[in-house]
């Protein structure tokens, strides 16, 4: 049988008679190996690093602390899931009137996660004991600390589409931020939602 024989047995017994087949070449074939194991499994975590860095920064629990010490909320509360797949819910209520309301949402399919971050001003455009326009003052702050955290090169662009009527959403690096208004029969709805892209 010749060395050149394409055979599994031919194959396996000409390199074992090969005179480059020694110890050394062989650890330093396994090395390059390794080298190159290596090298991939760094171009698979450089390639998934921004979404797995993103993920670290919303954390269900970090966020909830981040948030409420931005806030100074006075009554943080997070409350179980309600039902099965779904996740904790993180709320802090403020005002005199109680309309200025942040909420953290975490994603029950991956527990300890942020899903979505909602600042909501009910906004009493009739009076019904506290005012027209209740908490505005507070409500504004809650944008300006919203858009600290998450998005601080529109902040000023979200102040003033807070206080409009228009709906609309912004894409800002790995967030997206939507502005929902909705006029009721008292109240003006006022909601930004962040999500991740």
């Amino acid at each position: 049988m010749s060395g050149r024989s394409f055979g599994k047995r031919q194959t396996q017994s000409a390199i074992v008679r090969q005179p480059w087949a020694t110890a050394t070449t062989v650890g330093a074939i396994a090395g390059i190996g390794l080298v190159i194991g290596t090298l991939a499994y760094c171009a698979i975590w450089l390639t998934t690093s921004s979404t797995a860095s993103l993920a670290a920064t919303l954390d269900f629990d970090v966020e909830v602390n981040r948030v409420t010490r931005a806030l100074g909320c006075p009554r943080p509360r997070v409350t179980p899931p309600s039902f099965s797949g779904d996740g904790r819910l993180f709320g802090c209520i403020m005002g005199r009137a109680e309309t200025v309301k942040f909420f953290i949402n975490e994603d029950g399919a991956r527990p300890g996660t942020v899903r979505d971050v909602m600042a909501m001003w009910n906004d009493w455009h009739r009076d019904h004991g506290d005012g027209v326009h209740a908490d505005k003052g507070e409500a504004d702050g809650m944008v300006r600390t919203f858009a600290r955290l998450y998005v601080p090169t529109i902040q000023d662009d979200l102040l003033a589409v807070f206080q409009g009527t228009a709906s609309r959403t912004y894409t800002v690096g790995d967030y997206r931020v939507t502005y929902r208004f909705l006029h009721g029969p008292g109240i003006n709805e006022r909601l930004l939602t962040l999500t991740q892209r």
